[in-house]
């Protein structure tokens, strides 16, 4: 199992801290360069509440709510205390436990002076164990802060498959607990566990007490306390069929009733299960119900009542408790109470006996001689099914004593949208001791509102005239747990109370880009609306974190707020790029009344929506449109490009203009590509820095695809159009950025060699789109097995990388790659490739982001820690070093790489961003939430080894332009020096040596008025005198340093 990082844990809390501006001496250059701490940090992390509709009352009236959330990055245990009179106690939630990986499935215990929470912990292993935390009522934390351990299980078979789940307790009498959960530690499906803790935190006993040890599965647990100190369970088990059976464990650690194994409930020829009970304070005993076969297939009810020695008080294998037609299914039961007395059993479930699918829900009341008080086969609580399965779905249903011989019932109700278990209500019902209703037939409405409103249970306040609704309530479309408080009396509603809400759903297909000076805006999917559909939300961060925007709000806005078709939204594959003005476009697909068409939105400086709130759509053809991608036009607007369905049910390539504010500059698109056989696919775009766009897509048919490109300036002109490659075969997956003279550089998959092995190919096109290689693409790389899939980068002299994924040593897939001069010449050796990561298991979906100084950054996927998916990425020089001993080793035989993020489960999906202080800021999908089901979340961290670093000083504003002098000077390697620029422009600041020639950018950025600190490190030059040049469309100035090795 991976762990998560602890290196670097000073710098880490001191960003937390707000301490960046001391982070950013001298003397921090030589930390981690994961700015933001090794963990990382959220920049869209949902809470994703799981509830397993845990709270308990305590006999002083109390009532703690328990689950488990998300909000830190891995899953822990909280906690809401109730007061006797519907209050949340001050101080509350508390957070019970907070320990790396999983914690989760909580169950309140009420002891002595406050709770005992148990949880299942996965710290020491990947499959459960067993810990525990007491807290008083003012939610101190009276043990261990990490938890005291119940039972633990950690085997040294990393295929070890040992479960411990489902959680059951009960006071021991004296402060602790009798806890007892299902494991399957003897090999088989599962048994049954239990061991008692001490008020002290300490086990009471030496060793776990197996509760079962039978063949075969005993799952189900159901357990309360006896009201002597010790526990009862019930389980169901096929040792001998599907039976139910039951066992008392006491706090001296033994088993009265049948010892190991326990005895029988009821073990009748037919099939038993769904086993529940609830206490017999009258005897120490259990009252026990379960859903029956005996009768034929489908479901009847039966009870039974065994007395705190297990003798079964009414006949062998139970007396019914309904026989009614069809099932009978999800009997829920609770003791009756009139004055502080027990006075029978209180009983609940689901029934479709009307028309055989429609659920209603009945109840029944018992004395303690099981004797039903109520009508034969159940008293219908609220249902209205009818012939024809006809009828509003009710469902989940639980109960509660009134305390005066009646019964409180809640349950799941569709009577607003029949059938529709997407749109649950939550509605209540009261009985009086007679089982006639207290309130309206069919009961109240506790909640009603968009989504679902479910999972409710039912607690009673201190003094007994009020109830305790607690439910989860969709209506954000994420969890919300909240808490009615109503009137036993009329059922009235008085009060509803929010105990947590938080984003629940994944956050996908991250994107980022820079704004201005060292502020980075990230864009990706988001799901948190649930049924009310996918968004694409935005953030904007600056390097230390902070939030650039109040109007923003922690988790990110949607860049399209605006529902374009109902209530429900369908955005998706956000695509990014700069506005030329501090701002960014971004376009979006978006599924409308069944047809998805491209829609783009802007971002202005100021973080604000530039556009129609719903996007504003790009092309209104009433046909599927995807891939979309956007550049700039440098002019503030933006070029639009995608592949888009023509009548013919064909898709073509067609490009769009848009100027600020997302108006239409051109009155249709641009069509760029019009096959009538094949599909036309879009693989990429780039803008030229001329003021047009360059496209490329894939066309042909499977087995023969082939690449063509076409470039469309301002005007709508189409400048050229021609094919990329035409070989043989399939050229495919394809990579395209500017070359920086107007040209293009396009790299791709390539299988002209051999059919079942892809190469990887190339090629350069000049401003008038002539190539400027070998015509059809000229060989990057040709080696055995699949090399594919490249990404490219280009420095400020116009060579370019190019990175792809290779399969040469048959096993899996590593990075290497090649940088190529603008003839096409390969630079590195060997011309086979660099191998820039060789470790075991995959790497892939690698990023690239060439820095001021002409160095490259690169992130990509890592399978190392197989069977998890990794960030690694590598910095390395112009000279093709790797910039910090962090980023591992890389030579002509074997790459390694440096961690970005190995945090628990995966980290996918990365992209990176210019910082503007000579580093990067990346982006991922994080699944460290992950438990039961696989969470997506997106984080990301500033990425910066101080190769070159800037910082802005807290001075004055300036009045004047200054470049001081570099100190030390002489140096070696490092050395800084400050500027002042007195308004906002374009400054640039080079490196040249005495021959004239630039061997650095240092900066090249739009600064706002202020005083600025460089750090330069030369490590990669050679010792001797270079020159600094500072130029700003009003100022230039140069000063000399000298480095001495």
């Amino acid at each position: 199992m991976k762990r998560p990082s602890t290196a670097s844990w000073e710098r880490y809390i001191a960003l937390l801290l707000g301490t960046v501006g001391l982070l950013w001496s001298t003397a921090s250059f030589a930390v981690d360069p994961r700015n933001w701490g090794p963990p990382g940090q959220p920049i869209r992390q949902g809470h994703h509440i799981e509830w397993q509709r845990a709270a308990i009352r305590s006999d002083n009236g109390y009532t703690l709510v328990v689950w488990s959330d998300t909000r830190t990055g891995d899953r822990d245990v909280y906690a809401q205390l109730i007061e006797p009179d519907g209050d949340f106690a001050p101080g509350w939630p508390v957070q019970v436990v907070h320990y790396p990986y999983r914690q989760e499935d909580p169950e309140p215990i009420p002891v002595d002076g406050g709770f005992i929470v148990t949880w299942i912990d996965f710290r020491f292993d990947s499959t459960g164990d067993v810990f525990a935390q007491k807290l008083d009522y003012a939610g101190n934390l009276l043990w261990n802060p990490v938890g005291a351990i119940v039972d633990t299980f950690v085997s040294t078979d990393q295929n070890s498959m040992v479960n411990e789940t489902t959680l059951r307790g009960a006071h021991d009498g004296s402060g602790g607990a009798v806890i007892a959960w299902e494991s399957n530690l003897r090999g088989d499906v599962a048994d049954i566990y239990a061991m008692r803790i001490n008020s002290n935190g300490q086990r009471a006993w030496n060793e776990v007490l197996g509760v079962t040890e039978s063949v075969g599965v005993q799952t189900g647990i159901t357990a309360d306390t006896d009201g002597q100190g010790g526990l009862i369970v019930g389980w169901n088990d096929n040792r001998d069929g599907g039976n139910v059976y039951a066992a008392k464990i006491t706090n001296a650690g033994t088993l009265p009733w049948g010892g190991v194994g326990g005895r029988v409930v009821c073990d009748f020829t037919a099939r038993q299960l769904g086993l529940k009970l609830c206490p017999d304070f009258t005897t120490g005993g259990a009252f026990f119900a379960w859903q029956d076969e005996r009768n034929g297939s489908s479901n009847d009810l039966y009870i039974q009542r065994f007395n705190g020695a297990g003798a079964a008080q009414w006949a062998e294998d139970g007396i019914p408790l309904c026989t009614a037609a069809d099932d009978q299914r999800g009997v829920r039961v609770t003791p009756s109470f009139n004055g502080g007395v027990q006075d029978g059993w209180l009983t609940c479930w689901q029934d479709v006996r009307v028309n055989g699918s429609v659920e209603e829900v009945f109840a029944q009341k018992l004395n303690l001689s099981g004797v039903p008080q109520w009508t034969e086969n159940g008293v219908r609580i609220c249902g209205d099914a009818a012939g024809g399965g006809l009828g509003a779905t009710r469902d989940n249903s639980r109960l509660t004593s009134d305390l005066q011989g009646g019964g409180l019932y809640v349950w799941d109700d569709t009577r607003l949208d029949p059938g529709n278990i997407l749109q649950y209500d939550t509605y209540m019902a009261h009985l009086n001791a007679s089982g006639s209703h207290v309130c309206n037939e069919c009961g109240v409405a506790i909640r009603t509102a968009e989504n679902q409103q479910q999972e409710a249970l039912l607690r009673m306040s201190g003094d007994g005239s009020d109830v305790f609704v607690i439910y989860a309530d969709f209506y954000r479309g994420s969890r919300t747990l909240s808490v009615a408080q109503a009137s036993i009396a009329n059922c009235a509603i008085e009060r509803t109370q929010e105990a947590i809400f938080g984003l629940d759903g994944d956050a996908t297909n991250p994107t980022n880009i820079h704004m201005f000076w060292g502020n980075v805006a990230f864009v990706w999917e988001d799901n948190r609306g649930v049924n009310f559909g996918k968004q694409v939300y935005y953030q904007v961060l600056d390097t230390t974190y902070a939030p650039t925007f109040a109007h923003i709000p922690a988790n990110g806005a949607p860049i399209a707020p605006v529902s374009a078709g109902g209530s429900r939204f369908d955005q998706s594959r956000p695509y990014v790029c700069t506005d030329g003005n501090n701002g960014f476009y971004c376009s979006f697909e978006n599924l409308t009344e069944g047809v998805k068409q491209i829609r783009i939105q802007q971002v202005g400086w100021n973080g604000q929506l530039q556009c129609d709130l719903a996007g504003t759509v790009v092309s209104a053809a009433a046909v599927d449109q995807q891939d979309a991608q956007v550049a700039p036009d440098g002019q503030g607007g933006v070029y639009v490009v995608w592949s888009g369905f023509d009548p013919s049910f064909q898709l073509d390539v067609y490009a769009m203009r848009m100027g600020p504010n997302c108006e239409a500059l051109w009155t249709e698109p641009v069509l760029l590509s019009s096959s009538t056989e094949f599909d036309d696919a879009l693989q990429g775009i780039v803008a030229d820095g001329n003021g047009c766009v360059v496209a490329v897509w894939q066309t042909g048919d499977f087995g023969n695809y082939n690449l063509r490109g076409a470039k469309v300036c301002g005007d709508g002109s189409v400048a050229w159009s021609g094919d990329v490659s035409a070989s043989p075969r399939e050229q495919t997956e394809a990579s395209i950025v500017a070359d920086g003279q107007g040209g293009v550089y396009v790299a791709w998959s390539d299988s002209r060699n051999q059919l079942d092995e892809k190469d990887v190919y190339g090629q350069h096109f000049n401003a008038a789109g002539e190539p400027q290689w070998t015509n059809n693409g000229s060989l990057i790389v040709n080696h055995d097995q699949d090399q594919k899939i490249p990404r490219m980068a280009v420095d400020s002299q116009g060579n370019v990388f190019v990175m792809w994924q290779d399969f040469r040593n048959g096993n899996n897939l590593d990075l290497y790659g090649q940088k190529l001069s603008s003839a096409g010449t390969r630079l590195w050796t060997p011309l086979s490739g660099k191998p820039f990561c060789t470790r075991p298991g995959d790497q892939a979906d690698q990023q690239l982001l060439v820095e001021w100084s002409d160095g490259l950054y690169m992130a990509w996927e890592d399978g190392r820690a197989n069977p998890f998916m990794d960030l690694y990425g590598v910095h390395i020089s112009p000279q093709t070093q790797v910039s910090d001993a962090h980023w591992g080793t890389l030579s002509e035989t074997e790459g390694t790489g440096g961690v970005i993020n190995n945090e628990y489960q995966n980290q996918t999906q990365p992209a990176l961003a210019h910082d503007y202080h000579g580093g990067t800021v990346a982006v991922w999908v994080d699944w460290r939430s992950s438990g039961k089901e696989p969470l997506q979340n997106i984080w990301g961290n500033w990425i910066n080894d101080y190769t070159v670093s800037v910082r802005e000083l807290p001075a004055p504003l300036p009045r004047e332009y200054m470049l001081t002098q570099n100190y030390p000077n002489p140096f070696n390697p490092t050395t800084e020096f400050q500027f002042t620029v007195p308004a906002t422009e374009a400054v640039k600041i080079r490196v040249f040596n005495t021959l004239g020639q630039e061997v650095q950018t240092l900066i090249d950025e739009v600064m706002h008025a202020g005083t600025y600190e460089v750090r330069f490190d030369a490590s990669a030059l050679s010792s001797g005198v270079y020159f600094y040049r500072m130029e700003t469309p009003s100022f230039q100035t140069v000063k000399t340093m000298q480095l001495v090795k």
